[in-house]
């Protein structure tokens, strides 16, 4: 079976997309999360996003690994643990740039099929039971009022600003 939920950010998709899996023992994937560790592997390489054979090259030798440690999700390219650097401000710049480019798209489209074929899972992001699963079991589309995903957002931000700061 495979449940999506998708909604505009600071919705809480990822909040309720994880406390579901874990009650109903389904996988939870965060597919933003796969988009950032595409962008990081674009920056990385330095590849030209905007040149279609340059980019066409890099996504088709892209792999990447989802692995459970200490029951964290945890991304690897190339045998490194990126699951903090797809978070920096270098990959959240970008990220949606490079998310736009319809090759980027279709490859991480394909890779999430291919991840859904024989389990339970619980996909969250954006676009997710429109595009990448239009014939999911059960979609579920989050929204907010717009004050309330901007609190979320700004509460989130400085968490991450203070935790930069180490303290």
């Amino acid at each position: 079976m495979i449940i999506t939920i998708d909604g505009p950010v600071a919705t809480g998709k990822s909040t309720i997309a994880k406390k579901l899996a874990s009650a109903i023992g389904y996988i939870y994937y965060d597919t933003g999360a796969m988009y950032r560790a595409l962008t990081y592997g674009v920056l990385k390489n330095h590849v030209d996003i905007d040149n279609f054979e340059s980019l066409s090259q890099f996504l088709s030798a892209f792999d990447f690994d989802i692995k459970i440690k200490q029951g964290e999700r945890r991304y690897f390219i190339d045998g490194e643990d990126v699951t903090d650097a797809i978070r920096q401000d270098e990959v959240t710049s970008q990220v949606s740039r490079i998310s736009a480019n319809p090759a980027v798209r279709q490859k991480l489209v394909d890779y999430q099929r291919e991840l859904s074929k024989g389990v339970n899972a619980v996909f969250e992001g954006r676009d997710m039971g429109t595009v990448v699963f239009p014939k999911a079991d059960l979609k579920i589309f989050l929204t907010g009022r717009q004050e309330v995903r901007a609190k979320r957002r700004f509460d989130k931000m400085k968490k991450e600003l203070i935790g930069k700061a180490g303290y």
